[in-house]
């Protein structure tokens, strides 16, 4: 690989003014970035009016969405010598596989509404190129009938990254069915701890071939989101089950120490002991609990709440004037994983923002490449939660911390 990475930190019916400061009850509890668990999860259990590949039978589950990357690969004939493309917007956990197969990765470009180049791929495109792998941005559809031409021309595999788009269509197409390969994360779309899933056009890869994982490995699947609903307010008659749970699953564990939100500009190698990518669980099936959520979920209200949430997003933060949405507008067929806010001033904004426990993410550690838009939007793209499982008065409290830090900026410039 020839990038280097830097190193990280880490229908809208709601009113505004719904809620008044006493209702938030500031300073308000963290506010969960992924799902969280809670009595909703599992009714009403209606068909989703938004399709999805991921959601039958034919899937394979695997620990994780990026062991399910992991898997494909080696099933494109990723190996030493040979070469994968990847977006050259991108976190660590996408190329850590790709690096696991000790293959060369590079990085073809994106344009600002993150689109891929095709022109760039096939300028990139190689006899030792093995895979293409197109991400589909926060359930926002790539457009791949000329990438998918390509790597018919050149037999090479095209691998479709899911793990934003659980739900939805691409050029008509269900999400998944245009690539040789589709890989989905569970994690980002459900209220659970491990899962990821593969679907291909052809069977090589069998359930039969996978193991089950450890007892303790499956009932800390079941503790960690039950855990984590009880922390972030949710399923409180079950706190006293935690008492013994914690004892359990944290003995040993090293306390997290907390890491700041500025970004060094030194330069690290990937190659380093994975931060992300764990290879011993590749042998392994995604756990019981974890299948058991992801066949019993109410996906009607997945697709439901994350439409509106974004919708909301957009109609009370579209004025700033310092910030914009990267997608302001919201088509149909499209559910959302998050919503993506570009900031024009990330050094002076992102900071109080942390502070103030807004839950965003961004992906710092970037590999460098010759794509500007992505060196751009690594500090400046930040990933707002628009999950199912947010309270009002969360996504009220979110937009309002928003607008006071950057509408603050506003007012100095």
């Amino acid at each position: 690989m020839k990038g280097l990475i830097q190193p990280s930190r880490e229908d809208s019916q709601v009113s505004f003014h719904d809620l008044n400061e006493d209702a938030l009850g500031f300073p308000p509890p963290k506010v969960p970035m992924l799902p969280v668990l809670n009595l909703r999860t599992f009714l009403p259990r209606r068909r989703a009016s938004y399709p999805s590949r991921f959601t039958g039978n034919t899937s394979v589950f695997v620990t994780s969405g990026r062991a399910a990357l992991g898997h494909v690969l080696k099933q494109s004939g990723v190996t030493r010598d040979t070469r994968v493309l990847m977006p050259a917007y991108h976190c660590g956990s996408m190329v850590e596989p790709a690096l696991w197969l000790n293959s060369e990765v590079m990085f073809y470009k994106v344009k600002p509404d993150l689109t891929i180049d095709s022109a760039d791929i096939e300028g990139k495109l190689s006899t030792n190129t093995k895979a293409v792998l197109v991400t589909h941005y926060f359930g926002f559809p790539q457009p791949l009938k000329r990438v998918r031409e390509l790597c018919d021309l050149y037999k090479i595999a095209l691998i479709e990254d899911c793990a934003h788009a659980f739900f939805g269509r691409s050029d008509g197409a269900v999400f998944g069915t245009t690539g040789d390969f589709a890989v989905a994360s569970t994690t980002k779309f459900l209220p659970v701890s491990d899962g990821g899933l593969i679907e291909c056009k052809s069977p090589l890869l069998s359930r039969t071939t996978l193991s089950r994982r450890p007892m303790k490995a499956q009932l800390k699947a079941v503790v960690d989101p039950i855990e984590t609903a009880v922390n972030f307010g949710r399923l409180p008659l079950l706190s006293p089950f935690l008492l013994c749970a914690r004892a359990i699953f944290n003995k040993g564990r090293l306390p997290k120490t907390a890491a700041s939100v500025e970004p060094e500009p030194t330069k690290l190698s990937y190659r380093q002991p994975f931060r992300w990518f764990e290879p011993s669980l590749i042998p392994f099936k995604g756990c019981w609990f974890s299948h058991y959520v992801l066949r019993l979920s109410a996906k009607e209200r997945v697709v439901a709440n994350r439409r509106k949430n974004y919708l909301f997003f957009l109609e009370n933060l579209c004025g700033l004037e310092r910030a914009k949405p990267l997608f302001p507008i919201l088509p149909e067929g499209v559910v959302p994983y998050t919503f993506p806010l570009i900031i024009d001033f990330p050094e002076q904004d992102f900071k109080p923002l942390k502070e103030l426990r807004v839950p965003i993410w961004r992906w710092e550690e970037l590999a460098e490449s010759d794509c500007r838009v992505s060196q751009g939007y690594r500090l400046s793209l930040l990933q707002i939660p628009c999950h199912q499982d947010l309270q009002k008065s969360e996504l009220v409290w979110i937009v309002d911390q928003l607008r006071r830090i950057l509408e603050h900026r506003n007012a100095l410039s």
